[in-house]
């Protein structure tokens, strides 16, 4: 992510990332390529609260999802929903036809996160175990830290990581702060799979209530951490991977 920023700033002549505390357009940014459970839940919520036009999210596999559940009683609701929105698939945002793997800087990503107040960053590994419908790699009891985390970081961008039970810990051992208490960050200990994505979710829609000055008020106190971060990965010249005990 630092090289893919490095060349965008040469190819670009963009000036440095800035974080403008400013009224947002939209709520937050919550980007999915592959299909992936926790995905797959979280954009339901979405649409299941009415958040989708407050976002800016994107979601591929609507019609993949339908297929996949089939008949299963336990998603008749999800199955329901997703085929009401059936016509909106693929929902793409940063993904045109040249950019199968979005793992570089855009200007139109720079966009989405200067004009929404945090992400909802959706790693590539979140359940442990298996479930028949969906593609499934073996989490174990693994962190796996991708360019969709440090992405909110070289975009100064405030975050929600729906990721493997305490990543948000291990990004602090290698130097980053995070958002608590600005985000309560609690689901980051819960080590259910279900229990942790319904506690990100709540505090998804907690920030969504925020009126105007209140958002003033979080974007101000977030600053800080946002620079600090930014400047931790820039300076980064070790990327070695530790074995992590979770």
């Amino acid at each position: 992510m630092k090289e893919n920023l490095s060349v965008f700033y040469r190819e670009t002549n963009h000036p440095t990332i800035e974080y403008l505390i400013q009224k947002k357009s939209k709520l937050f940014c919550c980007l999915n390529k592959q299909l992936r459970e926790h995905r797959v839940l979280l954009f339901y919520k979405i649409l299941d609260s009415n958040l989708l036009e407050k976002t800016y999210s994107s979601f591929e596999y609507g019609i993949d999802v339908i297929n996949r559940i089939g008949n299963s009683q336990k998603y008749k609701r999800m199955r329901k929903l997703f085929t009401r929105y059936q016509d909106i698939f693929p929902l793409r945002l940063n993904v045109p036809d040249d950019r199968y793997n979005p793992i570089d800087v855009r200007l139109d990503d720079i966009h989405y996160h200067n004009d929404s107040y945090f992400s909802l960053v959706t790693e590539t590994l979140f359940f442990k175990e298996h479930n028949d419908f969906f593609p499934y790699i073996d989490a174990r009891d693994s962190i796996f830290l991708t360019e969709k985390t440090f992405r909110p970081i070289a975009l100064k961008h405030p975050f929600i990581l729906a990721s493997r039970p305490f990543s948000l810990q291990h990004l602090k051992k290698l130097g980053y702060k995070t958002f608590d208490p600005l985000i309560d960050e609690s689901y980051d200990n819960e080590i259910d799979d279900h229990a942790r994505l319904d506690m990100i979710w709540k505090e998804v829609l907690r920030l969504c209530e925020f009126s105007d000055s209140q958002w003033i008020e979080w974007q101000k106190a977030v600053k800080e951490i946002l620079d600090h971060n930014y400047q931790v990965l820039m300076e980064k010249t070790c990327y070695r991977l530790d074995t992590v005990n979770v």
